[in-house]
């Protein structure tokens, strides 16, 4: 069988200014989307082909070449072509395994969003939706009896790097309130992961949306661990100052750095409606 899936999305107004701190309101845009879903010899294909940032294109941005001391500064400015991008990803089940793997390449302004999608597991590293990257991820899980041991793997790099916070005038890091693109969640990245997890009762699924409800173990657990190399910086942030309203950009970004992080998740039911939930982690 094949399923074929489109969406248009356009913004039809620009967002009032933040009213609070969990809001920061970015420039209209307008996206196409078609994904096509089948099955060949046993595997699973999805492809998928985003167009979107259109209102972007015209918009200028800086290039910044060198090193700390004796940067270059370049303008270009979006072309059509920095609007597309599209992303393949296979699947396959075989008795107690599951595999998957998949790969995009973004345009600059070629953001869809982040990708919610629950492929197998629990896993953490996931598409981060953004446009100016390419990406490659790859995972498996091996189930045996009420134990689930699942590694996963992502490595994505943007095609117009960070601008560092050194850089000299009028070189400065882009945002995304003045810029038609920032390097943030699609900084350069080199990550691996590993998750474990122990559900008895797999009719009440562990990452399922209202596990917290539904679980019924009297004992049920997930832990994993994520290590993340991140050879360079971000563009800048946005701030919020004090009156909750007012957004800034921020001069720079955290310098490259590699990171880890540990995480448990512990359910236990003692009877329907009641239990114990805990969730733990540390990085």
């Amino acid at each position: 069988s094949l399923n074929v899936t489109g969406i248009y999305h356009e913004d039809l107004d620009k967002q009032a200014p933040a009213v609070s701190s969990f809001a920061v309101p970015v420039p209209p845009t307008r996206r196409a989307t078609l994904h096509v879903e089948t099955k060949v010899a046993g595997f699973g294909v999805d492809l998928g082909g985003i167009w979107a940032g259109d209102t972007r294109v015209g918009e200028t941005f800086q290039i910044v070449d060198g090193t700390s001391g004796s940067y270059r500064i370049f303008q270009d400015q979006i072309e059509s072509k920095d609007t597309w991008g599209g992303k393949v990803k296979l699947t396959l089940s075989k008795g107690r395994w599951n595999w998957y793997a998949s790969g995009a390449a973004m345009g600059l302004v070629a953001g869809g969003g982040a990708d919610y999608t629950q492929t197998f597991t629990g896993w953490r590293l996931k598409d981060s939706g953004s446009g100016n990257q390419f990406n490659v991820l790859s995972g498996l899980t091996y189930n045996v009896g009420s134990w689930q041991i699942a590694p996963n793997f992502l490595w994505q790099k943007p095609i117009e790097g960070p601008i560092p916070g050194d850089v000299q005038a009028p070189g400065r890091p882009r945002n995304v309130l003045d810029d038609p693109f920032a390097v943030r969640a699609n900084r350069e990245t080199t990550a691996g992961e590993i998750l474990i997890t122990y559900d008895p009762t797999p009719a009440s699924w562990m990452y399922a949306w209202d596990s917290d409800m539904a679980e019924d173990a009297s004992l049920a657990a997930s832990v994993g661990f994520v290590y993340r190399s991140h050879p360079t910086t971000q563009d800048a942030a946005i701030g919020i100052l004090g009156d909750g309203r007012t957004t800034f950009a921020f001069p720079g970004a955290p310098p490259a750095r590699d990171l880890w992080e540990a995480h448990a998740r512990i359910i236990s039911k003692s009877s329907p409606g009641q239990g114990i939930i805990a969730n733990l982690f540390a990085g």
